[in-house]
C-alpha cells in the first residue's frame, strides 16, 4: 500500500513541477509536495505544527 502511494505522489509533485516550474508563486507548495514526497504524512504533520508553534512563539519573545 506504501509503495503506490508514493508513487502517486511522486508523479502528481512531476506533474506540478513541470507545469509550474516557471512560476515562482507556487514553488512553495512544490517544495511541500517533495516533502510530502520524502516523510510519512504523520511526521510531515508534527514538522509542520512545530514550525507553526515556533512561528506563534517567536514574535511574543521579541517584543
Amino acid at each position: 500500500m506504501i509503495i503506490p502511494i508514493t508513487l502517486t505522489r511522486l508523479t502528481l509533485s512531476l506533474k506540478f513541477f513541470q507545469i509550474h516550474a516557471y512560476s515562482d508563486k507556487n514553488r512553495v507548495y512544490l517544495i511541500i509536495l517533495l516533502i510530502l514526497n520524502d516523510f510519512n504524512l504523520i511526521a510531515f504533520k508534527l514538522f509542520f505544527s512545530l514550525i507553526i508553534t515556533i512561528i506563534s512563539v517567536t514574535p511574543k519573545t521579541l517584543y
